[in-house]
């Protein structure tokens, strides 16, 4: 998927996945046609409807940008509700991972789980009084109909090597970008010499598409478990050892090195991982043994850490606080974004 091997059994795999990759384009290109044409109902929910998606699998900081998004509708007094589809593994209380950050980032913001969205919505009008929905993932989820498509790219490696799933990474096509009415070029303090290429290709796919660029700013530390907050310029230099189980590891590793740790060691898990107490002792026993003090992990992950808690005891387990900061276009993105739930 990568082509970062190229041996003769990667070769022989690589044909495979690529006659794979030919089915799954057709496939999804029978699909979108299908609802397209009316064929396979789509439904339009009675409140207005903001998609954020991507055209690649994992990786391109989808949730701090739904939360970005919440941000600046709940500032405009808009009564918000989250869906999103929910993927296994679960923790304990039947949410996932991005579910309860995204519920700890936003408290009293309804977070609407299930595979069943349009059940979800219908439900949480029943209950909750709602002026948009939000959909995490939705860009390709076709039986919903959107009043904004908000396509988060990630610009240190945008599309991958251009291919389809399984092959590749993409989705769908680039072509499908022209459904986009926002791109969000993300991590774009990481691609500054690609930044201006990409901007040129993505307007030439689509010229009607708000194009904006951000990235992932350091907002803090805090403690796991009692969400006390530290400041880590007090921390600067100071060695740490680190786990994640998310799509893109290397940006957590470069995310703690942009706030000043000494990275001793980063464990991967692969992403949406369920922890055991033998994964995580061998977390433990490392910063033992090289007598490192803090133990860093991501949002994504520490909310998987409550049920580890007194495993824990004795160690100084933080998760570093990230936040989407919109460097290019952020007045036009929050006003396109306010005129789609005000039209």
């Amino acid at each position: 998927m990568t082509d970062r091997r190229h041996g003769p059994a990667d070769m022989v795999g690589k044909l495979f996945l690529w006659l794979l990759s030919l089915g799954y384009g057709a496939i999804v290109l029978g699909t979108r046609t299908l609802y397209a044409l009316r064929i396979l109902p789509s439904w339009r929910p009675p409140r207005p409807v903001i998609s954020v998606g991507n055209i690649t699998v994992g990786g391109v900081g989808k949730t701090p940008l739904v939360i970005a998004v919440v941000q600046a509708l709940l500032l405009r007094q808009l009564r918000v509700a989250i869906v999103i589809r929910g993927y296994m593994p679960k923790s304990g209380n039947g949410f996932s991972d991005e579910a309860r950050m995204l519920q700890e980032h936003l408290p009293g913001v309804p977070v609407l789980t299930g595979a069943n969205r349009r059940l979800s919505m219908e439900q949480c009008l029943k209950h909750h009084a709602v002026d948009v929905f939000v959909c995490d993932d939705a860009f390709q989820h076709w039986p919903l109909r959107r009043d904004l498509d908000i396509v988060a790219v990630d610009a240190v490696n945008p599309f991958g090597n251009g291919r389809l799933l399984p092959r590749g990474i993409l989705r769908e096509p680039l072509s499908a970008l022209k459904r986009a009415q926002i791109i969000v070029l993300t991590k774009t303090d990481r691609a500054q010499a690609k930044t201006p290429e990409l901007r040129t290709r993505l307007q030439d796919i689509n010229p009607q598409a708000l194009i904006v660029e951000a990235r992932h700013a350091c907002a803090g530390c805090m403690d796991v478990f009692t969400h006390k907050a530290y400041d880590p310029y007090h921390l600067k230099g100071v060695s740490v050892a680190a786990f994640c189980a998310i799509a893109d590891p290397d940006s957590f590793r470069q995310s703690l090195q942009d706030a000043g740790f000494n990275v001793v060691n980063l464990f991967v898990f692969m992403d949406h991982h369920l922890y055991t107490k033998k994964d995580l002792a061998m977390v433990r026993k490392f910063a033992l043994d090289h007598d490192v003090q803090i133990i860093m992990t991501t949002h994504k992950d520490a909310v998987k850490m409550q049920s580890f808690q007194e495993f824990w005891q004795g160690y100084r387990l933080y998760f570093l606080e990230l936040e989407l900061e919109i460097t290019h276009g952020k007045n036009v993105f929050i006003e396109r974004i306010v005129s789609a739930v005000r039209h």
